[in-house]
C-alpha cells in the first residue's frame, strides 16, 4: 500500500513523465500522421498506390493492382518512414497518407499510373 504522503510526489512524476509525450504527438509533422481507415481498395486503387510508392522511391514493382510481396514490403517501409504500424496493408488509410505524401513532394497523384511504353 503506498503511503498518502508518497502518494502525491509519485503522481506529479507521473503526470510530468506523460505531458511531453502527448505533447510531441501534437506536433508531429503532418506526413507522419497515421489515417486509419482500412476499408478496402479497387483494383485500380491499388495500381495508383504501387504507383505513388514507386514515384516517392519505395520501389513498389509494376503497378498492376495486384498485391504481391514487393509491393506489400514497398507499403511496410513506407508506413514506417511515416510513423505508421508498419502492416504492409493496401487499404484507404495507406492510399490517403500515399496521396498527402506525393502532394508534400510534388510528385504526380493522378489516379491512373503513368503510360507504359511497349
Amino acid at each position: 500500500m503506498i503511503r498518502p504522503v508518497l502518494a502525491l510526489p509519485l503522481l506529479a512524476l507521473l503526470a510530468a513523465c506523460a505531458a511531453p509525450q502527448s505533447a510531441e504527438r501534437r506536433a508531429a509533422p503532418a506526413e507522419a500522421r497515421v489515417i486509419a481507415d482500412q476499408s478496402p481498395l479497387t483494383r485500380l486503387e491499388v495500381q495508383e498506390a504501387q504507383a505513388l510508392l514507386n514515384r516517392l522511391g519505395f520501389g513498389g514493382g509494376e503497378p498492376d493492382g495486384v498485391v504481391g510481396p514487393r509491393s506489400r514490403a514497398a507499403a511496410e517501409s513506407f508506413q514506417l518512414d511515416a510513423g505508421a504500424p508498419a502492416t504492409g496493408a493496401f487499404d484507404r488509410g495507406l492510399l490517403l497518407m500515399l496521396r498527402a505524401s506525393a502532394e508534400e513532394a510534388g510528385v504526380a497523384t493522378a489516379a491512373a499510373p503513368a503510360p507504359v511504353s511497349n
